[in-house]
């Protein structure tokens, strides 16, 4: 059996199960991997637009060890997408597998930075790198993977897709 709980980003899971009562030496003898997810919306394939990285993406992806794109996608809204500038949702995905180093970190009853600093030491991929990956190719945008994964990148404001269904009920 496989127990599923939600936490963000993946050495979370320590800190909930130790919540939920289960002791340090019990979670570093039984975990073996723990995957951590968060669903991003994806750009609508008939409206996506390309624009140039501004420096505020560049530096957000520096800052996560990675090369900005000379471009990235923006939603812009269309009859297919009703006007919202996305379709459908794609996981992005932290991938932390557990050996002995981390098990002994647990056992020990490490810290979530500790835990977080042996997994990049290892080159776990974090979510938000996986995000901007997905945002480099072109399936979801810059301002989706922010809003998810909860970064301080603030680009200029972008138009935004009406939402029909809010001016329905929006006075």
């Amino acid at each position: 059996m496989t127990p599923t709980m939600t936490t963000s980003p993946a050495a979370g899971a320590v800190d909930a199960l130790h919540y939920l009562g289960v002791p340090y030496h019990i979670i570093g003898s039984s975990l073996r991997l723990v995957i951590a997810q968060n669903l991003v919306r994806c750009l609508c394939g008939d409206c996506i637009q390309s624009v140039e990285t501004r420096d505020s993406a560049s530096a957000l992806y520096r800052q996560a060890g990675m090369e900005p794109p000379e471009s990235l996608s923006q939603a812009t809204g269309c009859p297919e997408c009703h006007s919202y500038g996305y379709q459908r949702r794609t996981g992005i995905f932290e991938v932390a597998a557990i050996d002995d180093e981390m098990t002994t970190l647990i056992r020990s009853g490490a810290d979530h930075q500790q835990l977080s600093n042996c997994l990049r030491k290892k080159g776990t991929r974090t979510m938000l790198q996986d995000g901007l990956e997905k945002a480099a190719l072109g399936v979801t945008s810059i301002e989706e993977i922010t809003r998810v994964c909860g970064c301080g990148h603030r680009s200029e404001p972008l138009p935004q897709p009406t939402d029909p269904l809010l001016e329905m009920v929006t006075p």
